[in-house]
């Protein structure tokens, strides 16, 4: 991608921001395709504006990037969106997931089996992601090498792009089915990474990471 459009997308992913912290959903709206917003937007976003707290961009990956609202008073008290643009089209949002967290105890506590079964993997994910989490704000590179599939994702490769002496500080933020996000600080710099989880045994294994940027002076 050329740096016009990532600039583009930038500045489109921060004016959403600035709509969504304003609750204002024509503004919302107008940066949506016609399609996205009939077909999702419209319902997620008219229930989640009059909720909306702070709001912040978390960075981009070529067509996408991320967006994190706190909603206190909300189902859920944070989401984080994982925005996809048209980058032919201003660019204009095309499509969108939701990645929020969802506490294990209390769902096993509601004794409800259909749910507990349907949230499963988002939950394992969960698990495992924390682990990781654990991992790398302990600065264990073997602990976090260990939930790594071999076969599917190298660790290495990672480890390049984060180098664990560096981390400050690591969160887990959000997961939807298998995909987890994960916020990490290591000096002045800062990104997202977006895990994909597999089973493999009784736990999971990084299937594949990709790294949402925040480059500094980007808007948030």
């Amino acid at each position: 991608m050329d740096e016009g459009t990532r600039h583009d997308i930038e500045t489109r992913a921060a004016e959403l921001a600035a709509a969504v912290a304003t609750h204002d959903l024509p503004a919302v709206r107008a940066l949506c395709e016609p399609g996205h917003w009939e077909r999702s937007a419209a319902e997620e976003y008219g229930r989640l504006l009059p909720q909306a707290g702070h709001v912040e961009t978390l960075g981009t990956l070529l067509r996408r990037s991320l967006m994190l609202i706190e909603t206190p008073g909300w189902d859920f008290p944070r989401v984080v969106f994982e925005h996809l643009w048209d980058a032919r089209n201003l660019p204009l949002l095309e499509d969108q997931r939701m990645f929020t967290l969802v506490d294990r105890a209390e769902i096993e506590r509601s004794g409800d089996p259909e749910r507990l079964a349907r949230m499963r993997t988002k939950l394992e994910a969960q698990d495992a992601a924390a682990g990781l989490v654990r991992a790398l704000t302990a600065h264990d590179e073997a602990a976090a090498a260990a939930l790594f599939d071999r076969d599917l994702a190298r660790w290495d490769d990672h480890s390049a792009h984060t180098p664990i002496a560096g981390i400050r500080r690591a969160e887990l933020i959000g997961s939807v089915g298998p995909r987890t996000l994960v916020r990490v600080w290591g000096g002045a710099s800062e990104h997202t990474i977006e895990y994909l989880w597999r089973r493999a045994g009784d736990g999971m294994l990084v299937a594949g990471a990709r790294v949402f940027e925040r480059r500094p002076g980007a808007a948030k």
